[in-house]
């Protein structure tokens, strides 16, 4: 078996070299396929490897986008090949690196996505970052989202952020499942008169219905009633594609106080078709508990280094489908004008029908002080999209 994987890695080396050429480096990948029992050798030549950015976060971890030496292969390294079964990828990749050990051009060949540590036993740190650029930053490893400020204070310092990111965090309410009131995404809401909203005649989505008495005490937790329910109503039938922003006295959208004791009917929503493929006016009913949650802000006045911190500690830290208050994760843009902040925020959710757009999401914001006053005519909504 030894003196055919001899075979086969010379047979490779010169595919390998007879497709690129003799060059200042390449990046070989053997690698097994399911369906196909002989070893693959992909690389990545001269013109793929003056894409720094790529070999690092391709190549080095091996996804290669092809450039396979099979082609390449004399008839005896064919045979070669083929006989070569079900081996480790090591093995493969130990015996392909020695026929190039002697080039007078640096090959580097891998196995199991084991690149990077092999370019770094090979070259030394100089000649990597030479060939490949600079090392990636590594960053911590984040084990719980922060549950106060002061934890949060650590990770920001520890991913070599700004200081008032502390600041600017806020706290939000995520809503989980399993709630024993009578919060609650989808479903049928209870309404004063018992009339489903409509825009022209369409039935608008019943969003949320959040029972203010439930919330437990965060910061910002203040700027809403103390008690009574708020509903939340969106249109997002075919007709009304594309609206938004709105304002919460536009048609296509609806926020309703309910009084704490006020009477109410559970509303039944219009007999209206949807295409599948729409938002249905009565979605799914899921009850709700709310969990504190402390969120970042997605400033635009980071540097690309810090940009890349941010996203490396937010990716550590799972968002919350929806929330209330808090920073959501926007798709496009924080459409928060200064001094507004987000009410509501809910996200793509099969189980409940709220399939809106490419993964698209609605988020209900506006100004504190109108939150305070009951003026629910002033929140501003917008659906986005991918």
């Amino acid at each position: 078996m030894q003196d055919a994987i001899q075979v086969w890695a010379q047979a490779a080396a010169r595919a390998v070299e007879k497709t690129i050429g003799e060059r200042p480096a390449a990046l070989i990948s053997v690698r097994l396929r399911r369906d196909d029992p002989a070893p693959e050798v992909m690389f990545a030549g001269p013109g793929d490897l003056a894409d720094r950015a790529a070999v690092r976060d391709d190549f080095l971890p091996g996804r290669f986008p092809g450039g396979s030496v099979r082609d390449h292969l004399s008839p005896a390294g064919e045979r070669a090949f083929t006989a070569l079964e079900h081996l480790d990828t090591e093995v493969l990749a130990d015996a392909l690196q020695e026929q190039f050990d002697a080039a007078p051009w640096t090959a580097i060949v891998s196995g199991r996505g084991d690149a990077t540590e092999r370019a770094r036993s090979l070259l030394g740190p100089e000649r990597m970052e030479a060939l490949f650029g600079p090392e990636p930053r590594t960053y911590p490893k984040v084990s719980a989202a922060p549950t106060s400020r002061a934890e949060l204070a650590e990770l920001v310092r520890a991913f070599e952020l700004p200081d008032r990111l502390v600041e600017q965090a806020r706290w939000g309410l995520a809503l989980v499942a399993g709630g024993t009131g009578s919060s609650r995404l989808g479903g049928r809401p209870d309404l004063p008169g018992g009339a489903w909203p409509l825009n022209e005649g369409r039935g608008l989505t019943h969003l949320a219905s959040i029972a203010l008495d439930e919330l437990p005490e965060v910061e910002g937790r203040e700027d809403l009633p103390a008690s009574g329910t708020l509903v939340f109503f969106a249109d997002f039938s075919e007709e009304s594609e594309g609206w938004g922003p709105a304002q919460g006295d536009d048609p296509v959208v609806r926020v309703v106080y309910v009084a704490a004791g006020a009477a109410t009917t559970v509303a039944e929503p219009p007999d209206e078709p949807r295409d599948e493929r729409d938002v249905p006016v009565l979605l799914a009913e899921r009850r709700v508990r709310f969990e504190p949650v402390l969120t970042l802000p997605y400033p635009d006045d980071l540097s690309e280094d810090e940009w890349e911190a941010h996203e490396a500690l937010t990716g550590q830290i799972e968002a919350p489908d929806h929330i209330l208050l808090g920073h959501p994760v926007f798709i496009q843009e924080d459409p928060c004008e200064p001094g507004e902040v987000s009410l509501l925020a809910l996200n793509w959710d099969e189980d409940l029908g709220f399939m809106y757009g490419d993964g698209g999401q609605v988020t209900f914001y506006g100004a504190p002080g109108d939150f305070r006053a009951g003026r629910w005519d002033r929140l501003k909504v917008i659906p986005d999209s991918s």
